[in-house]
């Protein structure tokens, strides 16, 4: 006489978490379509951006004030990667409809909004791969500079692999873009852009 109670709640809970799955995405959507001016997708960047930096300096003090392995720094780690989560949501979605976002129509801090929240997403997002592309476009208008790129591929190469790429004398910073972009199996990529820029 139990089993169908127990099937019939778990039916629902089902159901409630898709339904509040399905809402989060609408909220998600809604909002990204009512940016419809460069300074309301500033202002939303932004926020992205400020809330990313935010989470994380908590974190850190709460890691001081009562150690790592205490209870407080282990919800304030659940908090960012909550936090991390919602905001690749948001991000990814903004990318789609809006496109990634400029320097001159959103300014530094909206600009750079996208590449910290991908830098902190996790490896199974796949969200480094995906996004490589305007990054990489970017660096090529010269508005990315050439250490963030090389930041975030190898933040890329060490989840992936385990560890950084290993080098036997000293190297430039293209050798390093090098040598990264080829053991990430990135350069069609980087190559199909390139032919924009000759």
């Amino acid at each position: 006489m139990k089993t169908p109670y127990f099937l019939l709640l778990t039916i629902i809970l089902f159901f409630a978490c898709q339904a509040s799955t399905t809402t989060i995405e609408d909220k998600i959507k809604e909002e990204i379509e009512s940016l419809t001016d460069k300074k309301s997708q500033r202002a939303f960047l932004e926020k992205i951006g400020t809330a990313d930096q935010a989470v994380r300096e908590q974190e850190s003090a709460i890691n001081q004030k009562y150690g790592y392995d205490s209870k407080e720094h282990q919800q304030a780690v659940q908090a960012m990667m909550d936090t991390d989560k919602s905001n690749l949501e948001k991000i990814e979605a903004y990318i789609i409809k809006h496109g990634y976002p400029n320097k001159i129509d959103h300014g530094n801090k909206a600009f750079y909004a996208p590449w910290i929240v991908m830098h902190h997403a996790p490896l199974a997002s796949g969200t480094r791969r995906r996004n490589f592309k305007y990054l990489y476009d970017y660096y090529k208008k010269d508005q990315l500079e050439v250490d963030r790129l090389t930041f975030f591929l190898g933040r890329l190469y060490n989840l992936e692999f385990g560890e950084r790429i290993r080098w036997n004398g000293p190297f430039t910073v293209q050798q390093e873009l090098d040598s990264m972009v080829n053991a990430l199996g990135l350069r069609a990529i980087t190559d199909e852009i390139d032919k924009n820029y000759k």
